[in-house]
């Protein structure tokens, strides 16, 4: 079962091979890859299996902490799940496609990758 927080909900939808290095890219690939063959998902809070590589992890804790965790907020809310949830990802994809453009921008104004994902 993969570990995901609120916000990577989003990310995976637009994930085109970018990312802040190559062993980022490859441990999101396969994460994809594990989604697409069913895996299912449990929510968490915090560190989860996208972060391993992040370069704003450090000693297993997220640099930009309060920001992030206020993104994994907002992402739970609209997708109207909880921490310890336990979702397939054809469930996440459904309940992507239903939000609208103004929701998404809401949340991800600040993003550093944003401009990949309103392409």
């Amino acid at each position: 079962m993969l570990r995901i927080r609120g916000h990577h909900l989003l990310c995976l939808q637009f994930f085109e091979g970018k990312g802040y290095s190559e062993r980022f890219v490859n441990n999101i690939e396969n994460v994809v890859k594990r989604l697409r063959r069913g895996e299912r998902i449990k929510i968490v809070r915090g560190k989860d299996d996208i972060c391993s590589f992040c370069p704003h992890l450090n000693n297993g804790e997220c640099t930009l902490d309060e920001k992030v965790y206020k993104k994994d907020k907002s992402v739970l809310k609209l997708f109207h799940l909880n921490s310890g949830d336990i979702v397939s990802w054809d469930r996440v994809v459904d309940i992507f496609k239903s939000l609208s453009k103004k929701d998404f921008l809401n949340i991800c104004k600040n993003c550093l990758w944003k401009d990949i994902c309103l392409k």
